[in-house]
């Protein structure tokens, strides 16, 4: 919008400039001799009558109206001069609206430019597999950066869209990570010596898949179960209810429920739909026993 103002100023004293200087040369242009004659042929000041007098006009050249009068015309350094001031004025007159224009304008902050200095070099992130061993609920992640020797790095997560550090680490090391929906982080490395950072979307953070009631029934009655079947639970939180035993059979805990399956040769079958947190792990559910 500023730019297309002073423009239009521009162009508005640019052809009055030329207009100007047009008027000032324009002798030069149309007359070939320094003065005008003037005579009794064609007296000044005189009425000129044409056709029975139905039309009149004084014509007036310069100061008086002496016949034969030479009228001076200006030189052509005078015109030159004359020239250069319109033009320096034109030009005075541009600056002054541009400044008035450019004074109405609200300044624009112009952001510093982010720090390259030092730029880590973002090597490997490596999200791990579950491990059976130890039923967590988070994953273990790796990332390794390089920097200029004598740098110091920092690696933080951050989940999608967030400003703040979820997690962050000296050495690239996260031993328990969330499983977050989408399954991805926003890896940050930032060099505390620049403050230069570079950033690089993770994969792999996924939530476990949600045991449906037909598959809980089918892990329950199967010799062995998947791998990770005790990662679909809360093992700190998971609650159940049992039909079809006596007081004393009743199991206490989900391994209970496996080995008296295994004994006993109990046929279980999951009533209703199971309940569930927000990483898709069983928090309650109930069974009924048949031998």
């Amino acid at each position: 919008m500023q730019n297309n103002t002073l423009k239009i100023i521009l162009m508005i004293v640019t052809f009055i400039a030329c207009a100007l200087i047009g008027y000032v040369i324009s002798p030069f242009l149309f007359n070939t001799s320094s003065t005008i004659e003037v005579n009794d042929d064609f007296p000044v000041g005189s009425a000129v009558s044409m056709g029975g007098g139905g039309i009149s006009s004084d014509i007036e050249l310069g100061g008086t109206r002496n016949n034969n009068q030479q009228v001076s015309k200006p030189t052509p350094e005078e015109v030159v001069a004359e020239a250069v001031a319109v033009v320096e004025a034109a030009a005075e007159v541009a600056a002054e609206a541009a400044a008035e224009v450019a004074a109405e304008q609200p300044a624009v902050e112009v952001p510093a430019p982010a720090p390259t200095e030092g730029m880590p070099v973002i090597t490997s992130t490596v999200v791990h597999e579950r491990d059976s061993r130890y039923i967590k609920l988070g994953l273990a992640f790796t990332a390794k950066a390089t920097a200029p020797e004598g740098n110091t790095l920092s690696y933080q997560l951050f989940e999608i869209g967030s400003t703040e550090a979820k997690y962050t680490s000296a050495n690239g090391r996260f031993k328990e990570v969330l499983p977050v929906d989408g399954g991805k982080y926003l890896l940050k490395v930032v060099n505390q010596t620049t403050g230069a950072t570079a950033e690089k979307e993770v994969s792999g953070f996924r939530k476990i898949d949600r045991y449906s009631a037909a598959k809980l029934q089918e892990q329950l009655n199967a010799d062995t179960q998947e791998r990770l079947f005790y990662f679909h639970f809360d093992k700190d939180k998971v609650k159940f209810d049992c039909e079809g035993l006596e007081e004393w059979e009743l199991p206490k805990t989900l391994g209970a429920i496996l080995s008296g399956r295994a004994a006993g040769g109990w046929t279980i079958t999951v009533v209703g739909t199971p309940k569930y947190d927000k990483y898709n792990r069983i928090t309650y559910f109930k069974i009924n026993v048949t031998y």
